[in-house]
Formats: structure tokens, C-alpha cells, sequence
């Protein structure tokens, strides 16, 4: 690493600097450099030019630099300057903008860096540092032969890939059937014309029924046991997996039915604010009036005549434009939002930019936990007040924040490196989607869906939309005695799973409460199934039994989403395992090697490793080996997979914060804060 100015940046070359070839450093790498790179060409325009023969985008450590890299030099290859606003067009064109870190990154790397008279040198640095990555990973394939001929010799099958440790392949697909038939169908038929995963379509088509529905209906489940139906949902899928193009064509109704409420209430915001104005310009020639005045008596009726038209001013409302949806706001403004379209808003986005909101990525001094009340009291509909410097503060009694996002799997990493996230409970609000990727067997030429499907859905939504929103807020349904008991009997078998020995220990938040999610469900599942007013019925049985299946669905996602993340202990030091053997190229080890490593706060005795190493062995990274004879107890020792000694295997590589995870997800290390309480 290079020392550093006060100001955070790289020192100029010729200060000390430390060795990056430590021992268990892992594979040399200097990010400081390649944060220079990327910074002074932000700087200065002309950078580019200078080091663009010097390094490519291949030699970068860290993907996401070498993917901003590629992009400024698809702009130089168009002639096209390069800048914060140029260089995010190119992302955003790449689909990588946010999995890169979004705009905020961009600006971040440009003050991390106070001149650009130093690129060509950092450039050298990291061209210098991938050869020798390079040198290394082929001297582990080396390595990796020689084991197979090893093998070979002494008649020992050779090593097959490990298997990952988190199996997202085997997770459950969305349930389409508990939606709807109408909606049901036209998901069906956007995931085949889009060749998609069903679970993302599902899933924003039950954002948008939540949209609807949010902040216009509650649901009393049991006296004393109500809930708002608004949804807080995130699917993710990787670049490339059209997720706009879902978003768009599920979201599209919503959008439409937003236009035609903002037209029709155009002329009474219009009236209200020129009577506002008037009122205001006749209090102010009062006023006028009163400072002209010649007697006393004239003064005090012209003082009053302009108060009560001030007060008469102020007492006019103007409305705000109509809205129902955004797309990538602030804290500060979705709660000004809240405020102004009478409690509720829906935030519906194909970008992960909303978590950045979240983390604090545009706030200049994140405060650990700050702003993160908009995003709790929405989803609970508890009482949110908004304070504004010089303005009267505003209470929104019952908010309804729905949350509908399609964002790529490195968001989640984003997610699982703020413990304000997970602590404070934002996590365990989210319903996850984590499909497998179609990339590889997708179709060439799929049939589009149908016109009279989107025509169906696109009328029922705006509809529904329409409905609920003439009824306004304050609308109740109740579950009816059948669906109360399914919900229940549910909810009861949820509770030994929470256990110290149950498959939910590590989730309890977000376990404890799905059944109110599930509650939730049912009542949007009853009210689409008959758009024009259900909410004078009963919620029935089939719908709760609609809902408990997708609950179903939802448990077996988090608990992947949450494994990834390094919710699950053993899952999080199997990874801690793997990074050791990686970053120190083991080809065999004992148990007791491991245990004095890696011994900590959260790994207190040997037999606290065996569950992790059970499971490494599960999935093919090492296997143990026959104890030799001899006076005393030997610690049993393992042999290493080839596989996992490679730190380029995706399987190894961590990130700064983290330890390697399955499928390249950086796992948290103890004592960084609970993803989930």
C-alpha cells in the first residue's frame, strides 16, 4: 500500500512504501493505484492519452476499476470527452453503473486523487502487479497439473471443481400461480418474451398490486393485528438479464395511471396557487396601505385587513403535482414526498441506486444509521415526522412506503457491508428474489407477449389503481376465520425454526416477520382478484393458502440472500477457511494449523471449526487424510482441492471488508456487525 496525504489520496512516487507482497496478502495488488488511474483521468482530460498504452483494463485487481476503465476508453475511442456525467452515460450503456458504486464512486474517485501529473506512474504499478499475478496463477496451474499427476501415479482420482457453497441453482422457482390469474398470466408470458426468470416478473408484478394498494387499504388479520399492504421487494440477477425491459412493461400501467391522475388534478393545483398568489399580493398592498397611513385609525384597519388575508393566504393548500412512483430518491425526499401525496409513494427501480441511498453513498460524512427512519416507519406505517430547517415540521400518521427493486447480486454485498442495515432492521423488511440466470440457454427468438394478456393486465392494474384510490385512506378488510387459522398454524410452525438449532437461527428479524408479509400477500392476491372493490369482503383461505406458498418461496431465498451475505456463522467461517488455504497456497493442512490461524472472538475452540470443515469436505474443497501411525494423538489433517488453492477462483477472492464467499459474494467477518438481528 502507499502511504497517504491527510486528504486520503496516494502519495506521490518516491515516498516509502510497504511491500505488497506480503505473506498471506494474497495476490499482489495495489488499489491505491489503481484508484489514482481511474482518478486522474477524471482530473485531467488529457491522462487518458498518457496512460492508455501503459496499462489496460485487464490489469486491474479489482473488476469494477478495470470495468470503469474500459468504459473511459470507449469514450476516447468515440471522441468523446471524459467526465463524471460522460463516464456514467458509458456505464449506464454497460449496465454496470451501479455495480461499479454508481455516481457517488465517480465523484469519489476523482477527490481521492489531488493531481493527475503522477498516472503514468500508478498506471506501470498496476500493469506491473498483473504480471506478476499472472506469473503466480500460472505457477499454481503448474502446481494444479502436478497434483493431477500425482494422482494419476498413485491410481487417486483426480479433483473435480468444488461445488459452491451456497447452491442458488436449487432454489425454488416463483410461484406464478398464487398471483392472480391475470397478473399470473401476463408474468408467465413477460418472462417468455423476455427470456427471464419467472421470479422477476413475479416479483414487480406484486410490487406493482402493492403500489396500488399501499396507503389506501390495511388489513386487521385479528383484533389488535393490522397491516399496511405496502411491500418492500428485491430481486437480483446479474448484468445483462433485461431487467429494465421487465420493469418497464410491468411498471408501465402504473406510469400511465400516474399521468392521468396528474392531469385531472392539474387545474385545481393551478387554481389553488393563483388564489394562494392573490391573497398574498392583497395582503401585501395592505400592508402597503397600513405603512401609509395618516391617522392611527387608518393604520389599524389597514394592520388587520392584511393579517386576515395572510391568514386566508396560508390557509390554501396548493397540492403537489400528482405522484405515485419514483426512482432512485433520498431519504429527505421520499419523506417530502410522503408527506405531499398524502402518506404514501411507491419506489420502484431497476437500479441498485436506492441502495446507495440507503448506505449513505451521497451523503459526504455517512452517520451511521441516519435517514434509515423513512425506510423503517414506511414499511410499519408508524407516525414519521419531518423536520426542515426554517419551515414548520410535518407528520405523516400512517406512511406506506412500497419498495420494488431489480438489481444486480453485488448490491447485496453493498447491503451486507452496512451493520446499520442489518442492526436497525431494514434487512429483514425485504422479500428476496434470487433466480438463476437463463444466460446460456436462452431462445434467439421468443414469441412476444400476447396483446390481449398485456391488455388485460395493463386495464385490471389501472383499474385496481383507480379503484383504491378514489376509496382513499382508511380502508379496512379483515382476514376471515379460515385464513386467520392458516396464518396462524403457519406462523406456529415458524417458531422452533428460530431455535438455536433451527434452519432460521441466523434470521430471526426477517423470519419473525414474514407471517405479517404473508398477510400482506393474501390481501393484495384478494383485492387484484377482483379489481373493482373487494374491500368490502373477507380476505378467504385461498388467498392466504396463495400467499403461505409464496412465503415458502421467500424463506428459501433468504435464507440464500442471507448466506451470502455471512448471516450463517458456519457458512461465514467455511469462507474464512477458504480464504486461509487460498491466500497461503496450502496444498494439505491440520486441523489444528487452521484453529490457531484463524482462533478469534467467534472461534473460540477446535471443535468450533469441525462444522465449517465438514462442510468444506461436503463440497469438494479438501478431503482428509488417513492418520500415519504413531506415539500420540495427531491432529487429522486435510488435503487441499487444486481448485482452492488458486486465489483467482472466484470462490476465494474476497473484497476489502470481507472474506471470499460462494459465487464470488464477500462474506463478513466477525465482529463487524449482525446482518440480521
Amino acid at each position: 500500500m502507499h502511504p497517504r496525504n491527510s486528504n486520503g489520496s496516494p502519495s506521490p512516487p518516491g515516498a516509502a512504501e510497504v511491500r505488497v507482497l506480503e505473506p498471506g496478502g494474497g495476490p499482489p495488488h495495489d488499489l491505491d493505484a489503481e484508484v489514482a488511474v481511474l482518478g486522474s483521468i477524471l482530473l485531467d482530460p488529457t491522462a487518458i492519452a498518457r496512460v492508455r498504452d501503459l496499462v489496460g483494463p485487464e490489469d486491474f485487481y479489482r473488476e469494477n476499476n478495470g470495468t470503469v476503465y474500459r468504459a473511459a476508453l470507449s469514450l476516447l475511442g468515440n471522441g468523446e470527452p471524459i467526465d463524471n456525467v460522460t463516464l456514467a452515460g458509458e456505464l449506464v450503456r454497460l449496465d454496470a453503473l451501479e455495480r461499479v458504486g454508481g455516481r457517488a464512486h465517480l465523484a469519489h474517485l476523482q477527490e481521492s486523487v489531488p493531481t493527475a501529473a503522477n498516472a503514468e506512474h500508478y498506471a506501470r504499478r498496476v500493469r506491473e502487479l498483473a504480471m506478476l499475478r499472472r506469473v503466480g496463477a500460472e505457477a499454481i496451474e503448474v502446481a494444479r497439473a502436478a497434483h493431477l499427476l500425482r494422482d494419476t501415479a498413485t491410481g487417486e482420482a483426480p479433483w473435480p471443481p468444488p461445488l459452491p457453497l451456497i447452491d442458488t441453482g436449487a432454489l425454488p422457482e416463483f410461484p406464478l400461480e398464487a398471483l392472480p390469474a391475470w397478473c399470473a398470466a401476463f408474468a408467465a408470458a413477460l418472462a417468455e418474451a423476455t427470456q427471464t426468470p419467472p421470479d422477476l416478473a413475479g416479483t414487480i408484478v406484486l410490487a406493482s398490486l402493492a403500489a396500488c394498494a399501499g396507503g389506501r387499504v390495511r388489513v386487521e388479520v385479528k383484533p389488535g393485528w393490522e397491516e399496511p399492504l405496502n411491500l418492500y421487494l428485491l430481486v437480483a440477477l446479474p448484468p445483462g438479464e433485461r431487467k429494465s425491459a421487465v420493469f418497464e412493461a410491468a411498471t408501465a400501467p402504473l406510469s400511465e395511471f400516474e399521468e392521468e391522475r396528474a392531469r385531472a388534478l392539474a387545474p385545481i393545483t393551478t387554481e389553488a396557487a393563483i388564489r394562494r398568489r392573490a391573497l398574498e399580493r392583497a395582503a401585501e398592498a395592505a400592508e402597503t396601505e397600513a405603512a401609509k397611513a395618516r391617522t392611527a385609525e387608518a393604520r389599524e384597519v389597514a394592520i388587520e385587513r392584511a393579517a386576515e388575508l395572510a391568514r386566508e393566504a396560508e390557509s390554501v393548500i396548493v397540492p403537489a403535482p400528482y405522484r405515485l412512483l419514483a426512482d432512485d430518491a433520498t431519504p429527505e425526499i421520499l419523506a417530502t414526498m410522503l408527506a405531499q401525496q398524502g402518506g404514501r409513494i411507491a419506489l420502484l427501480s431497476p437500479e441498485g441506486g436506492v441502495v446507495g441511498q440507503m448506505a449513505g453513498r451521497y451523503s459526504s460524512a455517512r452517520v451511521p444509521g441516519a435517514n434509515l427512519g423513512v425506510y423503517l416507519k414506511g414499511h410499519a406505517g408508524d407516525r414519521l415526522r419531518i423536520d426542515r430547517v426554517g419551515r414548520p415540521s410535518e407528520y405523516v400518521a400512517r406512511p406506506a412506503l412500497t419498495i420494488g427493486l431489480a438489481v444486480q447480486p453485488e448490491v447485496l454485498r453493498t447491503m451486507a457491508e452496512v451493520p446499520e442495515l442489518g442492526g436497525l432492521g431494514v434487512l429483514a423488511r425485504f422479500l428476496y428474489a434470487l433466480p438463476t440466470s437463463l444466460m446460456g440457454a436462452r431462445s434467439s427468438d421468443p414469441e412476444a407477449v400476447p396483446r390481449d394478456l398485456a391488455h388485460e393486465y395493463g386495464s385490471k392494474l389501472c383499474i385496481l389503481a383507480r379503484s383504491l384510490d378514489a376509496a382513499g385512506q382508511g380502508s379496512l378488510i379483515r382476514f376471515a376465520t379460515a385464513s386467520r387459522r392458516l396464518l396462524t398454524e403457519y406462523a406456529g410452525g415458524l417458531e422452533p425454526r428460530l431455535g438455536e438449532d433451527g434452519d432460521l437461527r441466523y434470521m430471526r428479524d426477517w423470519a419473525g416477520k414474514l407471517p405479517g408479509a404473508i398477510a400482506r400477500v393474501a390481501s393484495l392476491v384478494h383485492l387484484a382478484d377482483c379489481v373493482r372493490g373487494a374491500w368490502g369482503d373477507e380476505v378467504p383461505p385461498a388467498a392466504a393458502e396463495s400467499a403461505i406458498r409464496v412465503g415458502d418461496y421467500a424463506i428459501e431465498h433468504a435464507k440464500a440472500v442471507f448466506n451470502l451475505m455471512g448471516a450463517d456463522p458456519q457458512v461465514e467461517l467455511a469462507g474464512r477457511v477458504l480464504r486461509w488455504i487460498a491466500d497461503r497456497r496450502l496444498a494439505e493442512f491440520s486441523r489444528r494449523d487452521a484453529f490457531d490461524q484463524l482462533r478469534g472472538a467467534h472461534l473460540v475452540k477446535v471443535i468450533d471449526l469441525d462444522p465449517a470443515v465438514a462442510l468444506l469436505v461436503a463440497h469438494g474443497y479438501m478431503a482428509p487424510v488417513a492418520p500415519s501411525r504413531g506415539p500420540g494423538r495427531p491432529s487429522q489433517r486435510f488435503r487441499v482441492n487444486p481448485y482452492a488453492q488458486n486465489p483467482q477462483n472466484t470462490q476465494n477472492r474476497g473484497t476489502s471488508g470481507g472474506i471470499a464467499g460462494s459465487a464470488g459474494f464477500a462474506l463478513r467477518r466477525p465482529g463487524t456487525g449482525g446482518v440480521c438481528r
